[in-house]
């Protein structure tokens, strides 16, 4: 059974996307009930070759009947000496050649070889049936079948009741169908063992932050960091929860460790770096936030949000190029045209805000979103302001601090409509 550790170990599926469903793998047959086969099928060779050197031996004149008890069976040869047995009794020859071939341990360990090559051939079948539920599982966990994984796991697991990391598995394929009690039946068994293991207490967590039980998952997480204290996800996850209780000082405390621990962790430094500017230091949280998105260049969220702080500390040219980096990995992005005509607006470059002005009602003239009618409405209105009273003027003041608006929700947005409807 211990194969399937060696499986899960070795992630065989690490990258499902370009690994896909492949043949039986090497070490799917490298498990210990194939292993006994083989020791049985090897103690079956040598007692086959013992037989075999015991008949050549039975084929010489000295192991026929002896001379003194039955000397009329003999026959004498063309120089007068005993040639062995006479023709006349060859079936009494026979037998006695036959008892001494197949002795009675010889055909005691026949038999059993035989049994041991068929339960090793039992066994390994079994435990690679075990295998390849594993891998089926893991490949339609890559593939989104959560349902279908669950069952694989359930098999895997009837073959070795014991695994918890199948059973981890399991309880993942469950969590991810939205099923987070009974996510939490599998886990409990899976940690109530004498060596927990840690991704079990972590993701136990997880379910109970998921039902809102925050203060026993937060119990679970630090069983966890206990447990694997040089591991940064338990630490992570574990500043998520402390979030959502309103202890933001202990959750930039947990997030320091996963930075030390984890320095390319990007979300964790954008984390970081966000709980930082709230609690009001701003250099190290914007640090944090440049780290993040040093990390992930590509990320659009990331580059939002520091953004965002550049554009509240009055840095509008670095904002400025941080949504053009936005719109180069998502161009189809309206919103961030309408940033970049904000912050070039208060750039006082007008021709550069025109353009992304204009860009985006281009964009936003079929969407008929609440929003997107409001932001469509202030674009107008910001198109004719600086066609009326700033054509061609570039430069000027030095821009302030202001914020960056940010898409206003339904419920804002439809109270803003209504102030455009034509009164009766």
């Amino acid at each position: 059974m211990c194969v399937l550790q060696s499986i899960i170990a070795q992630s065989a599926i690490a990258d499902p996307a370009k690994s896909g469903e492949t043949g039986p793998d090497l070490a799917s047959f490298v498990n210990r009930g194939f292993e006994i086969a083989v020791l049985g099928l090897v103690g079956l060779c040598i007692l086959v070759w013992r037989i075999r050197v015991a008949r050549r031996k039975a084929r010489k004149p000295e192991y026929g009947w002896s001379v003194d008890y039955r000397p009329d069976l003999l026959i004498l040869d063309h120089k007068g000496g005993f040639a062995g047995p006479s023709a006349e009794p060859l079936n009494i020859v026979a037998v006695r050649k036959l008892r001494h071939i197949f002795t009675a341990w010889r055909v005691i360990a026949a038999f059993a070889c035989i049994l041991v090559i068929l339960y090793g051939c039992a066994t390994g079948a079994y435990t690679y049936y075990g295998v390849r539920c594993l891998e089926q599982g893991r490949i339609k966990i890559a593939t989104s079948n959560y349902y279908g994984a669950e069952m694989d796991f359930r098999k895997a697991l009837k073959v070795d009741p014991t695994n918890n990391t199948v059973r981890i598995l399991l309880a993942d394929s469950i969590m991810r169908q939205n099923r987070p009690d009974q996510a939490v039946t599998e886990l409990l068994i899976a940690v109530h063992v004498d060596h927990p293991d840690p991704r079990a207490l972590t993701m136990l967590g997880d379910c109970l932050q998921y039902m809102h039980r925050l203060e026993d998952a937060e119990e679970e997480y630090r069983l966890a960091i206990k447990l694997a204290p040089n591991v940064a996800d338990p630490y992570f996850k574990l500043s998520n929860c402390l979030e959502k209780l309103n202890r933001v000082e202990d959750c930039v405390k947990e997030l320091r460790i996963v930075v030390k621990l984890d320095p390319k962790n990007v979300r964790a430094h954008a984390s970081l770096g966000r709980y930082l500017l709230s609690l009001g230091f701003t250099d190290e949280g914007l640090g944090h936030l440049e780290r993040a998105v040093g990390l992930a260049p590509d990320d659009v969220n990331g580059l939002h949000n520091l953004a965002s702080v550049y554009v509240t500390l009055g840095r509008f040219a670095d904002a400025a190029d941080l949504f053009r980096a936005a719109l180069a990995v998502d161009p189809d992005n309206a919103k961030d045209y309408f940033n970049l005509g904000f912050v070039l607006r208060q750039m006082h470059d007008t021709k550069g805000a025109v353009d992304a002005y204009n860009i985006y009602v281009a964009m936003s003239t079929h969407r008929y979103t609440p929003a997107n009618i409001v932001l469509t409405r202030d674009a107008r209105e910001a198109l004719r302001i600086m066609g009326a009273s700033s054509a061609g003027k570039r430069g000027g003041n030095v821009p302030t601090k202001v914020q960056l608006p940010q898409m206003v929700g339904v419920k804002q947005a439809m109270d803003q409509l209504k102030e455009l409807e034509p009164s009766n």
